[in-house]
């Protein structure tokens, strides 16, 4: 983030693929929140679709995360390759539907209706995760082809999904995970790691208050 903030992005972009090389089942850091945003401006497009079709983003849907499924849409646009662009959003919306929801009506002012039943069922993880994701909208999707692109796209799907013809995945964590150290009031440590670093207040005010009040948080 500091790197970035010095107009160093390639130099972010490098250190994110090198965090994230050192532990990436883990991802302490949770880079796989952010370095799509480092890809995307150093139009690095053929590395971040090879990244979505790797092992880590096929096997384990954790890592598919909505940066990464978003990412790697508006990297087929920008190598103009409008169906796999589409392909993807298809699969973006298979495990980002909630999400997907939010960022239409929010960001692409679509029409709510179209969204009855997804938004108001995501779990904290999800709506933290949005939020963050959210606050970078803007520049990653910033060219009026590419959000027409987008809310036509996501349009036909959300009137496919209200008349019973697209279907989405189950919620990810059907197992207690109350004792797994790797996860905090259900939401990821990595994913809580990364909004608190991030010091964005509207990710930070996402965070559920249980988080603030049952654990010890630092700054750092």
């Amino acid at each position: 983030l500091l790197l970035a903030q010095r107009g160093a992005v390639a130099t972010a972009g490098e250190w994110c693929k090198a965090l994230w090389s050192l532990s990436p089942l883990e991802d302490p850091l949770g880079c796989r929140y952010f370095i799509d945003h480092y890809l995307l401006l150093n139009k690095e497009y053929h590395y971040l679709i090879e990244l979505s079709k790797s092992p880590l983003m096929t096997c384990y849907r954790q890592w598919y995360t909505l940066g990464l499924a978003l990412g790697t849409v508006l990297s087929y646009l920008r190598l103009e390759n409008p169906q796999s662009a589409r392909e993807e959003l298809v699969r973006t919306f298979k495990y980002h539907a909630h999400s997907l929801a939010s960022l239409f009506v929010d960001k692409l002012r679509g029409d709510p209706s179209l969204t009855q039943g997804l938004d108001t069922q995501a779990d904290s993880a999800q709506v933290l995760e949005t939020k963050a994701y959210g606050t970078r909208f803007g520049i990653s999707w910033q060219k009026p082809e590419d959000l027409s692109f987008l809310n036509a796209e996501l349009t036909n799907l959300f009137k496919e999904f209200q008349a019973h013809k697209r279907e989405i995945a189950p919620a990810v964590f059907q197992e207690d995970i109350t004792a797994n150290p790797f996860f905090v009031e259900g939401i990821p440590v990595s994913l809580l790691r990364f909004s608190v670093l991030s010091e964005e207040s509207p990710v930070m005010a996402s965070i559920p208050t249980s988080v603030w009040s049952n654990h010890e948080v630092y700054e750092f």
